[in-house]
């Protein structure tokens, strides 16, 4: 069959017969003439929504999937994948595995230039060689650059740095939800986590309507103050109005002065939200007796300005008997 023959081919037929082919193979053929070239960026690679990178020492693997096709893949060691990068304009979810010691920065550079995510997913994989703190910043540095670059586009961020470390935010118009996992680490929630999700924040309005959900724990007070800071940079909090905070399943394992002292520890991260009107703290899965309450509300009550509405949900909560509840199932104040 002659280059003319695959010109004629039916949209269908060129798709399938490429997406049986190696990436090298659908360059080639668009190689040959400039009509295939055409026909190939149009009804081949626009197809590809979904891509994996695994970004490596020496090269990385880009893996690309589309609902209808075949996943493909190509390494960064062959002189072609800049062309792949450049045609696949339409991926808009993104999963990145990266090793502490990948340092070339070409391929985050080309996904940032001619991709749009909505999605990115950033797991970080351990080297098996010795890295210093500074070359672990420089690397921090340039995720972040990175994410900052999809700031217009960007709607869900997740980061997993270990196998029980996970943080996703997800991001609407003036509101921002997130589910924090993270093991505490200092440096990395200094380094990474916090320029990380604050790049992701800095491309849409304040945030006004925010939700916490946190899971684990150990070290609870420290992972509530940490979540908060990680989806509420400190220049947006005076634009915050209503606030949600939810507690996993295995918060049941802790004693009722231990959920005190985690709530009433979080209470004076309030004092910068002067426009807070209203929370809502779920504490299904706590262990609070009705006499903590109190002293919850109070402590949250007090880093409050003007009219506020405070909320504790505990396990007897009912909202078909909202109207008839005491004071352990809800707590409701005005100032």
């Amino acid at each position: 069959m002659g280059i003319g023959s695959f010109e004629c081919l039916p949209v269908e037929i060129l798709t399938k017969i490429c997406d049986h082919c190696d990436l090298e193979d659908v360059l080639a053929l668009q190689s040959t003439h400039i009509e295939l070239e055409m026909r190939i960026r149009k009804n081949f690679f626009s197809r590809f929504e979904m891509a994996k990178v695994t970004w490596m020492e020496n090269a990385s693997i880009i893996a690309m999937k589309g609902n209808d096709l075949n996943e493909q893949e190509i390494t960064t060691n062959r002189t072609q994948w800049e062309q792949v990068i450049r045609q696949t304009k339409r991926i808009h979810s993104l999963h990145l595995e990266k090793t502490d010691a990948a340092y070339k920065k070409a391929v985050i550079v080309a996904i940032a230039h001619n991709w749009k995510l909505s999605n990115l997913e950033i797991v970080l994989k351990p080297s098996s060689k010795e890295i210093s703190p500074a070359y672990t910043c420089k690397n921090y540095t340039r995720l972040t650059r990175f994410v900052e670059s999809q700031k217009a586009s960007l709607k869900r961020l997740t980061l997993r740095s270990s196998p029980v470390s996970r943080i996703e935010l997800r991001r609407t118009n003036d509101g921002a939800h997130i589910e924090y996992g993270q093991e505490r680490n200092i440096f990395l929630h200094h380094q990474l986590i916090n320029p990380l999700f604050r790049a992701m924040l800095a491309g849409g309005s304040p945030v006004s309507s925010l939700d916490l959900s946190v899971d684990g724990c150990e070290q609870l007070e420290y992972s509530l103050q940490n979540a908060f800071q990680a989806a509420l940079p400190y220049d947006q909090r005076s634009a915050l109005r209503s606030l949600r905070i939810h507690f996993g399943p295995e918060v049941s394992s802790l004693s009722h002065a231990e959920m005190d002292r985690v709530l009433t520890t979080y209470a004076p991260t309030l004092h910068v939200t002067p426009n807070l009107t209203h929370i809502l703290c779920d504490l299904t899965h706590c262990s609070v007796e009705p006499e903590s309450l109190e002293g919850i509300f109070k402590a949250i009550s007090r880093e409050l300005r003007g009219s506020h509405r405070i909320s504790l949900v505990t396990p007897n909560f009912d909202p078909t008997i909202q109207k008839q509840m005491d004071f352990r199932d809800l707590v409701t104040f005005f100032d």
